[in-house]
């Protein structure tokens, strides 16, 4: 809806589950609608006015399409595992993880000396990820770790593996079979 006054709001509601029926608040500042009196109004088409919203809404999840199907979240995680050995999703990013677990994650891969070569995915940058990844993995928590496409664990898991010392040989058995191609 759009109301005007000195300044206007447009509420948009995203159609898809997978947004938790979110409400986003635009504010458009004074003179942005065609009720406001203090400014002519620009002169666009309705599809130009509905694309420079849904800019503005994208923009707010980082280009990320609100309408994006599940197969097509699963396909950005299948890349993602493709072209990437290790992949952490995580919240937050590898130098400011935004929980404690993602933080341990993080650390134990810093003790296994791989910091510099597993991609830090920040789940809290993309909603449809976030709620991807749970579904991928068939998994119901964050951070998770990805070796070679394999699924190994949240930070509970990549902690018992750390002090048994698998994750350091599933870590090694990658980087041979990396040398040796």
């Amino acid at each position: 809806s759009i109301k005007g006054s000195s300044s206007s709001t447009i509420l948009f509601v995203p159609h898809h589950q997978h947004h938790s029926g979110k409400t986003i608040r635009l504010w458009l500042p004074n003179g942005c609608d065609d009720n406001d009196t203090d400014v002519p109004p620009p002169h666009k088409t309705e599809q130009e006015k509905e694309a420079a919203l849904q800019a503005a809404i994208d923009a707010m999840f980082n280009g990320t399409p609100l309408d994006e199907s599940p197969e097509e979240i699963r396909q950005r995680i299948d890349t993602l595992l493709k072209e990437n050995d290790i992949v952490l999703f995580m919240k937050g990013s590898k130098s400011f993880p935004q929980c404690g677990f993602s933080d341990t994650a993080t650390k134990i891969l810093e003790q296994l000396n791989v910091a510099n070569d597993y991609k830090a995915v920040d789940v809290l940058q993309d909603e449809n990820i976030r709620q991807g990844i749970k579904e991928y993995s068939q998994w119901p928590t964050i951070p998770q770790l990805f070796i070679r496409r394999e699924f190994i664990g949240g930070s509970d898991i990549m902690l018992e593996t750390f002090q048994s010392g698998e994750l350091a040989s599933l870590l090694k058995e990658g980087k041979a079979k990396d040398e040796a191609a």
